[in-house]
């Protein structure tokens, strides 16, 4: 992974290995030198303003698509039933128990307990569920926040160009992005994380909530993605997430519906933690969490201790031109 940075936060991350006494390969290139290496793929990037480039042979990328997939038939093969269904509400006792979740066309589902898992969802559809109840509503702990991602193919003479290029993270404002090497697809993927809000006001609950855009306004080439992208990109999506003040999981028992659990939050990056994170999720519901990482996954907890503050939204879509 390559890092064009305008400060030194290269040397960071090489002191938090050092602080942690991991061994690592990191180093510092020049931009003449970034220029020069990995096929000279970068040659005519523009580096106006970079001071350093922190490169980190050892890091890289994992694809996400295929990781969900090989993971839910690994569930499907343990017994674990599958289906695809549009859940539209939760379900309460008068006491504020929740007992299960009503699925698009009326059938209910009940159930002892509930883990709710809907990332960038969660706040509308506690609001849809309970919208007289605040004690239940996501508040400010979570905000749905977007962030652009497109692919665009390459000639197939390039390819071996590519075969050994890093994941580039430029930071400056000139060019600000990521660009991930080919798939398998033998396309590039290109990432730009300054997220975006969705908001619209929800009358049943009162307060004005962020959203994922529903599917069928989703469409890459409807009124939601600006006719900038559309003029420059073949295929644009939005990645959508449930991202968190400082950018920390939320794994935790509802503190005011018993029988509800909730499984979300984080700074885009939570899928990661895809192979260890079930682990917790299930010491959470059996009350055998540390007390510790309880606290910091936690419902109601310090919002303070910023992972990546740039990840926060700044804007909303409707503003985007």
């Amino acid at each position: 992974m390559l890092y064009a940075v305008g400060f030194d936060l290269g040397k960071t991350y090489i002191d938090n290995y050092e602080k942690l006494g991991a061994e690592h390969a990191s180093e510092f290139l020049g931009p003449e030198e970034a220029r020069t290496r990995f096929s000279g793929i970068f040659r005519d990037a523009n580096w106006t303003d970079v001071k350093e480039n922190y490169f980190n042979p050892r890091s890289g990328w994992g694809e996400a698509t295929g990781a969900l997939t090989s993971l839910i038939k690994a569930a499907v093969d343990e017994g674990v039933k599958f289906r695809t269904v549009t859940v539209s509400k939760l379900l309460f006792s008068n006491s504020n128990d929740c007992v299960g979740v009503s699925l698009e066309g009326r059938e209910e589902l009940r159930a002892d307990n509930v883990l709710l898992s809907v990332g960038a969802w969660t706040p509308l559809l506690l609001a849809n569920s309970a919208p007289d109840n605040q004690l239940l509503q996501a508040g400010d702990r979570m905000v749905a926040a977007a962030a652009l991602q497109c692919t665009a193919k390459y000639p197939p003479e390039e390819a071996e160009k590519f075969k050994d290029a890093p994941v580039i993270v430029n930071t400056m404002p000139h060019t600000n992005g990521e660009c991930i090497p080919p798939t398998k697809e033998n396309r590039l993927k290109f990432n730009l994380e300054v997220t975006f809000t969705n908001k619209s006001y929800h009358e049943a609950s009162k307060q004005t909530i962020s959203a994922p855009p529903k599917p069928t306004a989703d469409n890459a080439w409807g009124q939601a993605v600006p006719q900038s992208l559309k003029d420059e990109i073949a295929t644009v999506v939005k990645n959508t997430d449930a991202i968190t003040p400082n950018q920390d999981f939320i794994i935790t028992p509802h503190p005011h519906s018993k029988g509800l659990y909730i499984a979300t939050g984080g700074s885009f990056h939570s899928w990661k933690f895809m192979p260890i994170i079930g682990e917790y999720v299930v010491k959470m519901m059996q009350g055998t969490l540390p007390a510790d990482i309880a606290s910091r996954w936690a419902w109601d907890r310090s919002s303070e201790g910023s992972a990546l503050k740039e990840y926060l939204p700044k804007r909303d879509l409707k503003d985007i031109k």
